[in-house]
C-alpha cells in the first residue's frame, strides 16, 4: 500500500481552517464511508398459459403476459417493450381449461441497486399485438378486426415471501373468464456483512481461520467470491457454509502493512452489489496484544 507524501501548509486562521475542512469533507464524504448495498435481483419466467377460447378456420390466439413492480407510475407501465408476446393456433376446447406449455421465456428480470419491491403484478392480455389485422366473416361479408384486445386476469407475487435465491412456482389457471397461466419466480439478494471473527490477525500469522457472518450469502463455492483486501495479507480458500456463514484462511507476512482492512463477500450474480463490511478486520504486529511473540 501506497503512503501519501508530506505536503506543507501555509498556516490559516481558524475560520479559514474549518471552512477550508467543511468543502474537503463535503467533496469526499461519499468516499469515505463505502456505499450500503441492498436490493438484488427480481427474475420471473413464464411457463404457459390456460384458455378456454374456441377458436375456428385457423384463426390464432394470441397472448400476451407483463410484470411489473409495485408502487409503479401508472397504468401506462403495463405496455414494457419487452413484454412477452405469443401465438397458438384456435384448438381449445370450451368445455375443458386447456394447458398450453410452452418453451420457459424470461418474463421479467431487473436488477434493484437499493430496496427491492414488495410485490410485482403479473397480467394476462388476449388478442393484444396480434399478427395485425384479422378476417373475420359477419354474415355476408368479410371485414378486418384488429381492435380486440382485453385483459385477462392480474396476480400478485408477495416478493417478500419468496426465500432466497430459490425458484417458485405460481400456477393460476383461472384468473378471468377461464383464462390462466402459470410462472414462476425468484429472488437473489444482495449479501450483507454482520460480523467476522476473528477480527484480527498478527503480522507471521498462517492458516488462520476466519469466519464471516451475515445474510443472503450464497451457498455454494461457485457464486462465491470474497475478499480482504490488504497489503501483504493473503485470504483464500472462502468457502459457503450457509446462507449466513462463510470461511476463509488469512496468512499474514512478516512485513504486511499494519491497519484495518475492508471485508467483501459477493455474488456471481450480483457482482456489482457486494457486501462490505468497512475496517472489519486489523493487521497488528506481532508482539501487539492478543498476538504471541515473534
Amino acid at each position: 500500500m501506497k503512503s501519501l507524501g508530506r505536503f506543507n501548509l501555509t498556516p490559516l486562521s481558524t475560520v479559514h481552517y474549518l471552512a477550508l475542512l467543511s468543502v474537503m469533507l463535503l467533496a469526499t464524504g461519499p468516499l469515505l464511508v463505502p456505499a450500503a448495498h441492498a436490493g438484488g435481483r427480481v427474475e420471473v419466467e413464464i411457463l404457459g398459459h390456460y384458455t378456454d377460447d374456441e377458436e375456428c378456420c385457423g384463426e390464432e390466439w394470441t397472448f400476451e403476459v407483463q410484470a411489473r413492480d409495485v408502487p409503479n407510475l401508472d397504468d401506462k407501465d403495463w405496455r414494457p417493450a419487452n413484454a412477452i408476446k405469443d401465438l397458438w393456433s384456435g384448438d381449445s376446447d370450451p368445455d375443458h381449461n386447456d394447458w398450453h406449455d410452452t418453451e420457459d421465456k424470461p418474463l421479467m428480470k431487473q436488477n434493484y441497486s437499493d430496496a427491492l419491491p414488495s410485490r410485482l403484478e403479473i397480467k394476462q392480455w388476449g388478442w393484444e399485438d396480434d399478427r395485425g389485422a384479422r378476417w373475420k366473416y359477419d354474415c355476408c361479408h368479410w371485414y378486418t378486426n384488429d381492435d380486440d384486445s382485453y385483459g385477462t386476469g392480474t396476480e400478485t407475487i408477495d416478493l417478500n415471501s419468496l426465500s432466497n435465491a430459490t425458484w417458485k412456482t405460481f400456477d393460476w389457471p383461472d384468473l378471468k373468464g377461464s383464462h390462466g397461466l402459470k410462472v414462476r419466480a425468484r429472488v437473489i439478494r444482495a449479501p450483507v456483512i454482520k460480523d467476522i471473527s476473528p477480527n484480527f490477525g498478527c503480522r507471521g500469522d498462517t492458516n488462520l481461520q476466519v469466519t464471516i457472518t451475515g445474510d443472503n450469502f450464497p451457498t455454494n463455492d461457485d457464486n462465491l467470491v470474497g475478499q480482504i483486501d490488504w497489503e501483504g495479507l493473503v485470504a483464500s480458500n472462502f468457502h459457503a457454509v450457509s446462507s449466513n456463514s462463510v470461511t476463509a484462511r488469512v496468512d499474514i507476512g512478516p512485513a504486511a502493512c499494519l491497519g484495518k482492512a475492508d471485508v467483501k463477500i459477493a455474488n456471481t450474480e450480483l457482482l456489482l452489489m457486494p457486501a462490505v463490511l468497512p475496517d472489519g478486520f486489523e493487521i497488528r504486529r506481532a508482539n501487539a496484544p492478543g498476538c504471541a511473540p515473534q
